[in-house]
């Protein structure tokens, strides 16, 4: 299928509009059944200065302060607002007989709609932002104590909107901003996208908003060695392993995924086997590699009760020495290639316009996710080992300990 599909996208699309220049339009075609996707993405994120000074996220999802909207929107597809460290973004889905309904409701969203100052007073206080959440809280720990204070990911979520004039000002620069990228999939054709471009995506704007460039900041290095810090909450706590990633043009990648997945990756990982099916002192963990087009934090998050926090940091402790120790074994190697080749290839038309959008906006090439799997595949093993000996001896990486504290803010960073 992904090949199939990655042809679609190479003779199709990515097509740039003569009319819409410096904006790019990504059609996936997929007649097999009645559905169609839609996915905006626009060129600022959360490494923007502006970004956050112009209360972009609030910006953007304003038009979610009218229950009018609300209801149309919930009634025809399913919708969904994101902002990561390069894009803002929107992504819908609706029944290709709804196309036009569809495009009009969406278009309603893009260009604000009437929001009154009642209305968006009262939406802020129904608000409940994910700031709130202890998940989110662990996040902003981690990112306080381990990247440098300069760096806007350290930022907690923003906080409720305020000031309607200028929350409006704010999406209607963000919505101009050039290098847009929109994409289409599923039962639509070629002229339907195009037609639907002109109708969502505003003129550009004549210049850019002051501080929109993203302003990356390295990650400093991570000392290693147990820290502790406080989660709000009741008796669950967890405990975490921490360092900087790498960016996915990094030639080391192929290694970290293999080495991420064999520590921390699957069902029989050397993690979950030894924590989980041999001591019994977890359930379940979550890895994430951190890795995109600048270095982020690779984290591992191992859930434990508060009563086997101990045991559980002491048992993870000795696994990263071993770990690192001793690399892996060809079976792991093998195993976590497998595993790797099943996540990474786009299965769905969805999925692979969403890997194109993504490889458009940051210049790399269409298979470049295949293309590292392969690389992954042939690399030799004392190759992957001498990289985990490095990557993930103890020095390196932090072992943060969380302990739940009930009413009580996470200690400063």
């Amino acid at each position: 299928m992904w090949t199939e599909l990655l042809l679609a996208v190479a003779l199709g699309s990515p097509l740039v509009e003569p009319t819409l220049e410096g904006d790019t339009l990504v059609v996936v075609p997929d007649t097999r059944s009645a559905l169609v996707g839609m996915r905006l993405s626009l060129p600022a994120g959360r490494l923007s200065p502006w970004w956050w000074s112009a209360d972009a996220s609030a910006a953007w999802h304003l038009p979610l302060a009218s229950p009018d909207l609300t209801r149309r929107i919930d009634a025809l597809m399913s919708f969904h607002l994101k902002s990561d460290d390069w894009n803002t973004t929107l992504s819908a889905q609706f029944r290709a007989r709804d196309f036009d309904d569809a495009i009009a409701t969406l278009s309603e969203f893009l260009t604000g709609g009437p929001i009154g100052r009642d209305t968006l007073r009262a939406w802020r206080s129904a608000g409940r932002g994910p700031w709130q959440t202890p998940q989110h809280t662990l996040s902003v720990m981690l990112k306080r104590m381990l990247l440098d204070p300069r760096d806007l990911r350290r930022q907690p979520a923003p906080g409720p909107p305020r000031g309607l004039t200028r929350l409006q000002q704010t999406r209607t620069a963000l919505l101009s901003l050039r290098d847009r990228i929109i994409g289409f999939t599923g039962d639509v054709s070629i002229d339907q996208a195009r037609a639907s471009v002109a109708t969502l995506l505003p003129p550009h704007a004549a210049s850019l908003p002051a501080g929109i460039t993203a302003k990356p900041i390295p990650i400093p290095p991570v000392a290693g060695g147990v820290r502790t810090g406080w989660l709000p909450g009741g008796g669950q706590g967890a405990v975490v392993l921490a360092r900087s990633s790498m960016a996915k043009t990094d030639p080391d990648y192929p290694a970290l995924q293999v080495a991420l997945h064999a520590l921390a990756g699957g069902i029989r990982s050397r993690l979950l086997l030894a924590l989980r099916h041999e001591s019994g002192l977890i359930y379940s963990l979550s890895a994430d590699d951190g890795a995109g087009a600048i270095p982020g934090l690779l984290t591992v998050t191992i859930p434990a009760r508060a009563s086997q926090l101990s045991q559980t940091t002491a048992h993870a402790e000795r696994l990263l020495s071993d770990f690192a120790a001793q690399g892996i074994t060809p079976s792991e190697h093998t195993a976590a290639v497998r595993a790797l080749r099943r996540s990474t290839i786009p299965t769905t038309p969805d999925d692979v316009l969403l890997a194109t959008m993504e490889a458009l906006r940051h210049d790399w090439p269409l298979d470049h996710s295949i293309t590292r799997i392969d690389t992954a595949e042939s690399m030799p093993l004392a190759t992957i080992n001498t990289f985990i000996a490095d990557f993930f001896s103890p020095e390196v990486v932090a072992l943060l300990r969380v302990l739940p504290a009930s009413g009580l803010p996470p200690p400063p960073p």
